[in-house]
C-alpha cells in the first residue's frame, strides 16, 4: 500500500502548536484556576460585613467569690458562661463582638467578697476589665486584655495570659 503524503499534511500530529490554540489553552487555564481558587479578590479596603464573637478566659484561684455585675462596650448576644466565679477554679468567658474593620471593647466589673459573708456592694472589692478586638478583613482578629482596674479589693494579684487573652486571678 503507497503512503499517502497528502494525508499526513493536514493530520495535526506532530505540528507545532500555533498562536490560536495556546491563546484557548491560556484561557481555558485561566477559567479552571479561577473557578477553583479559595482566594478572595477583594482588596483589604473593602471589609467583608459580618460579626462573630470572640472569647476572653476569666479564671478565680483566690479564696474570694467574683460576681459579675456589668457589662457595657460591645456585648454581642452570646452571654457569659458564668455570672459568679467561686474561690479556688472558678471561671467564666467574657465575649466580645467584633466586625471586620473595627475596634470593639467590653468592659466587665466584679464584685470580690468573702464568699461567707455574701455580697455587700458598700464593702465588697472591685474588679474593672476591658478586653478589646480589632480584626481586619481576611485576618485573624487582635485581642488584648489592656486594661485591669482593682478598687477596694482585698489581698488579691492577677496573670495575663502569654497570648493577652485569659486571666488569672491570686491571691498575694
Amino acid at each position: 500500500m503507497p503512503y499517502n503524503l497528502e494525508y499526513n499534511k493536514t493530520d495535526s500530529y506532530g505540528k507545532r502548536p500555533n498562536a490560536s490554540n495556546v491563546l484557548v489553552l491560556f484561557i481555558l487555564l485561566f477559567v479552571v484556576l479561577c473557578t477553583f481558587s479559595q482566594h478572595s479578590v477583594a482588596p483589604e479596603e473593602y471589609p467583608i460585613i459580618g460579626t462573630s464573637s470572640e472569647g476572653f478566659g476569666i479564671k478565680n484561684n483566690t479564696n474570694f467569690e467574683f460576681f459579675l455585675y456589668r457589662l457595657a462596650g460591645n456585648v454581642p448576644d452570646k452571654p457569659p458562661t458564668n455570672l459568679t466565679l467561686p474561690p479556688n477554679g472558678g471561671s467564666t468567658t467574657v465575649y466580645v463582638q467584633s466586625t471586620a474593620g473595627e475596634f470593639r471593647y467590653v468592659e466587665a466589673e466584679f464584685w470580690v467578697y468573702d464568699p461567707r459573708g455574701g455580697i455587700d456592694p458598700e464593702q465588697a472589692g472591685q474588679v474593672k476589665l476591658r478586653m478589646i478586638v480589632s480584626r481586619r478583613s481576611g485576618r485573624s482578629a487582635y485581642r488584648d486584655i489592656d486594661q485591669v482596674q482593682i478598687n477596694r479589693a482585698p489581698t488579691i494579684d492577677y496573670n495575663i495570659g502569654f497570648w493577652r487573652t485569659d486571666i488569672t486571678f491570686v491571691n498575694r
